[in-house]
């Protein structure tokens, strides 16, 4: 029986770059697409296959009922052993992923489960041409806010002066934004990066651009309202977050200085705790006591509280049913005429009280993927460090969308 709902459900191939904080929106969105009656796989490198199989031993393959429709799991071996330079491994998993991502979509077309769409991670826009080589339309997920979106775009198409090597501190004005002194902009676009090679990975997202039906954005309407509009009339973008308000209560958070920047100056939920990789230090617990003492008993903290209070609202109202983030997602689907099933798995079999308990049962195994990524050890100084960990976040309450977050701006 569930082979047979499995191969007349419309099928959504995410693919992940092998990165926790990739693969973790990736999941969120399969889970929600998979609510409304649609066959999702999460793809990834082997690499991080194994971490999440030691995380849940039950995944495999074969598909599991979620919701209305299911998910699935199939990682691929990206031979990332053979790699001894870390700057050779972007362009190791372009010439393996286009050589795999095919084969895997055939086979699944062969087995009944035809890919009508592919979504992945901006890391590896080279899944853009795969799409279009096999006439499957595709859409990156942006899971940084339209704000960094716009100095991507604006640095690609070098529509507004950054940084140089011979001017290194030059400040940003994109339009529709705050000025971005040159320790704000995305750390990637600086001339001094230490990952140029990442920088040209997710730079050439904006290069296939044309190759993709839109891009979906973890961000909502309310919350980048000006930023959205003016992108919207460049490329289409669709926001459809935050996309862990739809099936989980979790705060999110930001390891981006760009992103940090708009928590503490623009909607005032979060303070600055460093200037990111430009400080190049280490930050000791009693600094970081001190912030969380301020931000909660602080002469900020009732305008903290309001505001994180503010954009929670607004973000449950955008993921509701009729709101913003809903209805793009809806848009998007419809747009591939990946249509809703009218038949779903619930009229289409029994719902029984033993199905609803493996309904349950899987997203309580997604929600432990989910926590283990996010967890953040307290039993050591918070480094500031572009290897080490990006950010301390602390909350008031758990339902508040931003915190007050103590910004660790790292990146």
């Amino acid at each position: 029986m569930v082979g047979q709902i499995c191969n007349v459900l419309p099928h959504i191939f995410l693919v992940s770059y092998p990165g926790q904080g990739h693969v973790n929106p990736l999941l969120r969105l399969g889970k929600i697409l998979a609510s409304k009656g649609l066959l999702v796989t999460l793809s990834a490198p082997d690499t991080i296959g194994e971490k999440i199989r030691k995380a849940n031993k039950n995944i495999s393959e074969e598909p599991t009922q979620f919701g209305d429709g299911m998910i699935r799991f199939e990682f691929f071996d990206d031979e990332s052993e053979t790699i001894t330079v870390p700057d050779e491994h972007a362009a190791h998993l372009e010439k393996i992923g286009k050589q795999k991502l095919p084969k895997m979509i055939q086979k699944n077309a062969e087995q009944g489960r035809p890919v009508c769409c592919l979504i992945y991670s901006c890391f590896i826009p080279w899944v853009a041409e795969v799409g279009h080589s096999l006439r499957i339309p595709s859409a990156p997920l942006w899971v940084q806010s339209a704000a960094c979106f716009s100095a991507y775009y604006h640095y690609y198409h070098k529509l507004v002066q950054f940084p140089t090597e011979s001017q290194p501190e030059l400040d940003v004005q994109l339009p529709c934004m705050p000025l971005l002194k040159y320790d704000e902009i995305p750390s990637f676009l600086h001339p001094y990066t230490q990952y140029p090679s990442l920088t040209n990975s997710i730079l050439g997202m904006f290069k296939h651009l044309d190759k993709n039906a839109c891009v979906l954005m973890e961000s909502f309407q309310e919350l980048e309202n000006d930023e959205i509009n003016y992108m919207s009339k460049l490329c289409p973008i669709k926001p459809i977050g935050p996309l862990f308000l739809y099936s989980t209560d979790k705060t999110p958070g930001s390891t981006n200085v760009t992103d940090a920047k708009y928590l503490v100056d623009v909607f005032k939920v979060g303070l600055r705790l460093s200037r990111g990789d430009f400080e190049n230090r280490v930050i000791p617990r009693d600094e970081i006591a001190e912030r969380l003492i301020e931000a909660t008993t602080g002469f900020q903290a009732g305008e903290l509280k309001e505001n994180a209070e503010k954009y929670k609202k607004a973000a449950d109202e955008a993921v509701a049913e009729g709101g913003s983030s809903t209805l793009n997602l809806l848009d998007f689907l419809n747009e591939l005429a990946i249509g809703i099933p009218t038949t779903t798995r619930q009229n289409a079999r029994n719902d029984t009280k033993e199905q609803r308990d493996l309904d349950t049962e899987f997203s309580v195994k997604c929600n432990k993927l989910e926590e283990a990524a996010l967890h953040v050890s307290n039993e050591a100084e918070i480094p500031s460090g572009p290897k080490e960990i990006a950010r301390f976040q602390w909350t008031v309450e758990p339902n508040f969308v931003f915190g007050p977050i103590i910004i660790c701006n790292v990146s």
